[in-house]
């Protein structure tokens, strides 16, 4: 049994009655959960936590591998958690490259499609295969990816405290792009951004 989340916003509805109140930035939200399926490899998970050793241990970075190809698929999920945010969209961004970037096969631009899928709750990247990944419900943009892009979708309603996954596909034979994604920095990376719906 899976338990919902608790909304920590009780009260807020008189607050946003107050016409003399700002908006609020955008906010820009880091993947919760990122997880590869292949379809050659049905069955198979790939599980990647990228960490580095120090003298202290083993060191997690947080970031979020994507790789998608002919065969393979990134499925990305976020959290829509903040109050009267419940206008969203997705964005990628991939800045120009330069010699000590970590991004693969961008040599030709990548004809990207973006699926919404079926995920109410946390997706658990342990157990998710291509088999297993959560079903296809609707195309929610098709994008060409190349350096210096910043692809966005149209947006659409994000309820409060709600999960909001999605698969990337590549479109064609020719496609291919791998990269580890910081939460850190918004050089590169699949972000939904949330915009005031008040």
């Amino acid at each position: 049994m899976v338990l919902e989340y608790a909304s920590t916003y009780i009260g807020f509805d008189s607050v946003y009655r107050n016409p003399a109140a700002s908006p609020p930035p955008p906010i820009n939200n880091f993947p919760v959960a990122v997880g590869i399926a292949n379809r050659s490899q049905p069955s198979v998970v790939y599980l990647d936590t990228p960490h580095w050793a120090s003298t202290f241990g083993t060191i997690y970075t947080g970031e979020r591998r994507v790789k998608i190809s002919p065969a393979e698929t990134t499925i990305a999920q976020f959290w829509a958690g903040d109050y009267g945010m419940e206008r969203c969209s997705l964005e990628f961004t991939l800045t120009p490259l330069s010699s000590g970037d970590d991004v693969f096969g961008i040599e030709e631009p990548a004809s990207v499609e973006v699926w919404r899928v079926d995920a109410q709750s946390k997706i658990d990247v342990r157990e998710l295969s291509w088999q297993s990944r959560p079903p296809r419900v609707g195309l929610a943009a098709r994008w060409t990816i190349h350096p210096n892009t910043t692809a966005r979708s149209p947006e659409f309603h994000c309820h409060s405290g709600s999960f909001q996954t999605f698969e990337l596909a590549c479109v064609g034979d020719g496609c291919l792009l791998e990269f580890h994604q910081a939460p850190n920095t918004r050089d590169k990376g699949l972000w939904l951004v949330q915009r005031t719906s008040t």
